[in-house]
């Protein structure tokens, strides 16, 4: 009773709805509209983070998109996706719940790999020997071991795929792989690098205190005196964990050499040690504890890649081509502990070519019988042979380690400068690796502006792999499942059940959704997009999920046949699409809001054709237009129209009647209002027939544009995503489009019915009403698993949480649900029987609302049972008994206050 009261007294305070949970105004999380139009007033206004037309849904954070449908060309990834359209939101709580692999507040980063590098040990990002990065973060960074390039990048993928740096003397995508150690091929010809820094002072004294600090891959020396000798310039810049063994030479500086000095001093600094392509060394000039640049008393300049010294013309910079090769391209890697197993003559070196400690197979040991200086000089090495067989690579395989070293490995032909040509799927100096799969790299250092500098392709494993070099396979990250393929370039899509997107989608690249982007021209004709040129076209994937064609489809169209939709129940006698990232939830019907005004869309249709031919006309991209004759008439035009699966009611009417009333003469106009599709619609497109004469205009103008919503629920109702049904709020039912009054009720299933009493009045025949309340009670009590709405949380949630079965009381009030179901079910069952004699309708009518009430009644008994011994437990602190279980979302005063709701409106809002 207390509960009955405290709803009336709700009702009567405010006209905006009351939440389906909780029964507050706008579910206590808004507020009603005011000062907005009238009828708008009566909705709500939601605070932020909550929306749905009673504010009783959470609203999720928003991402950029990891996959949609293009909007033109070469044009995707929206800003704005609820949880980045690789999660699904909980409306309850307002959060993401992401798919495995995916991370962050709207699930917009794809995590980075992770695992433990102790057996037991946790499993950490990057193996605990690297830093998680976003793309962005890569670009701007630089570490001189992972990165090496400042750049930016700010693709849509910019902080969203994330990938590892790893720490020196790591590698592979996840920085679970050992390095090898590094060094210069001894077979092959280079020289080492030599950098120029010129100090000139510019007169005598000029110099003065100064100090000069010289800077390499990220380390600086300590400032260094500008009359520093050739050799303690060497001795700070070796102290450089980055650069290594150098060799500094002067250029004047006089007797003694110093680095600067009043005509200028060149200082060539050869690196001997450091290999690869090395970025030049960086001078700051200081004195007395303020720093200047180049042009402040000393003038200091630096000289790279060729360029000669301004003061000593004659001494000239070198870039270095030495390599910088894994085990100096004469070794097989293992990578699991980062150790060469040199090639046969081949051994550890001082990183110079020479014997030494460094164990990178740089070194050629020299033949036992013959003696020579130059161990580089491969051809000088044969001649001293005598014209002996030299040192063609030869090398026990990873692929086959049974095989004795054979040159070559056995696949591959050694040339005259005895290196290996490899067979196709081979690689590797000796051709000891089978090669893996690459492609499009899916993170990576960008070193330019072009997405594709990171994204690039040729890369092994896609970089999201480690390649098992002895099968050629690529060993793809699948902690998440989210990548697969044979170079792990292809994303998987979401498992639903059994299957990727489950029984209602399919995976599709962005590519291939691009080509399933519906948009239209300013002619209404369908305007194709493509998504070709990204890097991510055919990488990135999602879930094409099956769409209806409308609200009343009657055939199939494309590569979704109806069958393969989700048919609504007789209620709405409607198919809907399906939706969500892995496509597992449910569109529901649509519909104008009947608190706003709107009017339908009326386009006209001019023929001049007077006595001959005919012509096609299509709608949203229908499959097949539908052709009509010069002769139709309004009804058949009509007719024919309505034949077009995207088109359910349209009316037609004629301009001029009296050219034999056809759709085609002089001066005729035809108009078509379209009845049950809303909104501001694209056009009608009319295109030639095989027979239609070549001096015919047919064209199409917007006369009237369309301003109805088209919204699901009509804007007053809750969906159910599970089963695609609207649950409409109080007062609201479902519209009517089938050339109804406006806001009629109807079978449209979209809340867009608005009424405030209903006792005496008849909505419907009682077959349909038989019909209608039927289906909502097999949607709702008999299969109410998924259907019925949670309850709220409390001991009996708890208890079935726990794996507990539900309280006797809770199973007494599912009994009655039943029991109630049955009873509706057969009184409804004769009023359906006795449809076909009409002077009896109003007796059953009356019967079956004493029969409402009278069952309302017994379960508004219930309740105040429930509330009265939820009310002593609250005073003695005990748990509830059998006799007092917990209110459940059921709502029996709801079903008191309405004793002869529309049918099925009040069921499908009490029973959601």
């Amino acid at each position: 009773m207390l509960r009955r009261l405290r709803f009336a007294a709700l009702a009567a305070a405010a006209a905006c709805p009351l939440g389906l949970l909780n029964e507050e105004v706008c579910s206590g999380h808004g507020h009603c509209a005011e000062g907005v139009a009238p009828g708008v007033d009566e909705t709500c206004a939601c605070d932020g983070g909550y929306g749905g037309a009673d504010c009783s849904l959470r609203i999720c954070p928003a991402g950029v998109a990891w996959s949609d449908y293009a909007t033109a060309n070469n044009t995707a990834h929206a800003a704005h996706f609820e949880c980045s359209n690789m999660g699904s939101c909980d409306r309850e709580s307002g959060l993401c719940e992401c798919r495995a692999g995916f991370a962050g507040e709207a699930c917009q980063r794809m995590r980075c790999p992770h695992g433990a590098r102790l057996a037991g040990g946790a499993p950490l990002e990057c193996f605990g020997v690297g830093t998680c990065l976003s793309m962005a973060e890569a670009a701007a960074q630089v570490d001189y071991v992972s990165l090496e390039h400042d750049a930016a990048y700010d693709g849509w993928d910019a902080s969203m795929i994330y990938g590892c740096a790893c720490d020196a003397g790591f590698a592979g995508y996840d920085c679970s792989e050992r390095e090898c150690p590094r060094g210069d091929d001894p077979l092959t010809a280079g020289v080492d690098e030599v950098q120029l820094l010129t100090c000139d002072c510019g007169e005598p004294g000029g110099c003065g205190n100064g100090t000069i600090a010289l800077a390499f891959r990220g380390q600086r020396t300590a400032p260094i005196p500008a009359d520093a000798t050739a050799e303690l310039l060497e001795f700070h810049l070796e102290r450089l964990s980055t650069l290594g063994d150098v060799d500094v030479a002067y250029y004047g500086g006089g007797l003694d050499g110093s680095l600067c000095s009043d005509a200028g001093t060149t200082a060539a600094i050869t690196f001997l040690t450091t290999r690869g392509d090395l970025p030049a060394l960086n001078a700051t000039w200081a004195i007395e504890g303020t720093t200047y640049g180049p042009g402040r008393r000393a003038d200091v300049r630096l000289a790279v890649d060729g360029a000669c010294s301004t003061v000593h013309a004659a001494v000239c910079s070198v870039a270095g081509t030495r390599e910088r090769a894994e085990c100096s391209n004469r070794g097989v890697c293992d990578r699991s502990v980062g150790v060469c197993d040199c090639y046969t003559g081949f051994g550890s070196s001082d990183g110079r070519g020479g014997a030494g400690l460094v164990a990178d197979c740089g070194y050629l040991s020299p033949n036992a019988s013959v003696a020579y200086e130059y161990p580089r000089d491969y051809a000088r090495w044969a001649d001293a042979a005598g014209g002996a067989e030299g040192p063609c690579p030869r090398a026990t395989p990873l692929w086959n380690t049974n095989l004795p070293p054979t040159v070559c490995s056995g696949v591959g032909v050694c040339d005259a400068d005895k290196f290996c040509n490899c067979t196709a799927g081979y690689e590797g100096s000796a051709c000891e690796y089978k090669t893996c799969p690459t492609g499009r790299a899916w993170w990576g250092e960008a070193v330019g502006d072009d997405p594709g500098d990171a994204h690039r392709p040729g890369a092994t494993c896609s970089n999201k792999g480690l390649c098992d070099r002895s099968s050629g396979n690529c060993d793809c990250d699948d902690d998440f499942g989210v990548v697969g393929g044979d170079a792990c370039g292809d994303m998987a899509c979401e498992v639903n059940s059994t299957r990727e997107c489950g029984a209602f989608g399919h995976c599709a690249t962005m590519a291939e959704l691009a080509q399933n982007a519906l948009l239209f021209g300013d002619h209404g004709e369908v305007r194709r997009v493509n998504y070709s040129e990204p890097w991510d076209a055919d990488l990135v994937t999602g879930c094409k999920c099956h769409a209806s064609t409308s609200d009343y489809p009657t055939h199939d169209f494309g590569a979704d046949p109806v069958n393969q939709l989700q048919y609504r129940g007789p209620f709405a006698y409607t198919y809907t699409g399906w939706t969500g990232y892995q496509c597992s939830h449910a569109f529901c019907p649509t519909g104008d809001n009947p608190y706003t005004w709107g009017v339908n869309e009326v386009q006209a249709l001019n023929c001049s054709l007077a006595t001959d031919g005919a012509f096609n006309v299509t709608f949203r991209g229908a499959p097949e237009p539908v052709r009509v004759p010069w002769w139709a008439s309004a009804a058949e035009l009509e007719a024919r129209l309505e034949a077009l699966p995207t088109i359910r009611d349209v009316a037609v009417s004629l301009r001029n009647v009296s050219y034999n009333a056809s759709v085609c003469g002089p001066g005729q106009r035809v108009y078509v209002e379209f009845l049950s599709e809303h909104g501001d619609l694209p056009l009608l497109v009319v295109s030639e027939a095989d027979d239609l004469r070549h001096d015919v205009v047919v064209n199409v103008t917007e006369v009237t544009k369309g301003t109805k919503e088209d919204v699901e629920c009509s804007a007053n109702g809750i969906c159910n995503r599970e089963i695609g049904i609207c649950a409409c709020l109080d007062g609201f039912a479902s519209g009517a489009d089938d050339g109804e009054p406006l806001g009629a009720y109807g079978q449209r299933g979209d809340c867009g019915f608005r009424h405030t009493g209903t006792k005496n009045e008849k909505w419907e025949n009682s077959e349909m009403q038989y019909l209608r309340t039927n289906q909502i009670f097999n949607a709702t009590l008999i299969g109410a698993a998924r259907a019925r709405r949670r309850p709220p949380p409390g001991p009996a949630a708890a208890a079935r949480g726990a794996g507990g079965a539900a309280p006797p009381a809770r199973r007494q009030l599912q009994l009655e649900r039943e029991r109630l179901a049955t009873e509706f079910e057969g009184s409804l069952g004769r009023a359906a029987r006795a449809e076909a004699k009409m002077e009896h309708v109003s007796r059953l009518t009356s019967a079956f609302s004493s029969l409402v009430s009278e069952q309302a009644e017994t379960v508004a008994n219930l309740y105040d049972l429930v509330e009265e011994t939820a009310a002593s437990v609250d005073k003695s602190g005990d748990q509830p008994r059998a006799s007092g279980a917990p209110a459940s979302s059921f709502s029996a005063s709801s079903i008191a206050s309405s004793s002869a709701p529309p049918p099925g409106s009040s069921c499908l809002t009490r029973f959601p």
